[in-house]
């Protein structure tokens, strides 16, 4: 009953399918960062690589999703589970599941950005120089 019950948790929470956005999202972003630091030839063979990755990644998600029920019943009782399906059943939870990925994406973002502006004044109080 609790593994049915964190299966439920977890489509309407979107723990899973919101980490496929990430991940699609943060592959993106990455893949953007790579063009002033490599050849367009280099870029092409990292995107098709990525996508064979993407590939993979989407064809596995039962699985993935059988993990993390795993995890989930590692800390969580079964009424815990009820209290949080009530939770994401709820207006304030759907607004969460509709826009926590992309808050987790934006916040990649800006944690990039972030380390490459601590990156640079490091280099540049120790090197005199910019970090891309």
């Amino acid at each position: 009953m609790l593994r049915d019950k964190i299966k439920e948790f977890i489509d309407v929470s979107g723990a899973v399918d919101n980490m496929a956005e990430i991940v699609d999202t943060a592959n993106a972003y990455m893949l953007e960062q790579l063009n002033g630091n490599h050849t367009p030839d280099e870029i092409v063979e990292i995107k098709k690589l990525n996508d064979k990755y993407m590939l993979l990644v989407k064809g596995r998600m039962d699985e993935f999703r059988e993990k993390f029920v795993n995890l989930y019943a590692e800390f969580y009782s079964e009424e815990d589970i009820d209290a949080l399906l009530v939770y994401h059943k709820s207006p304030v939870g759907k607004k969460h599941r509709e826009v926590a990925g992309k808050i987790f994406a934006r916040a990649i973002e800006i944690s990039s950005d972030f380390n490459k502006e601590l990156l640079n004044q490091l280099a540049g109080v120790t090197l005199n120089r910019e970090v891309n």
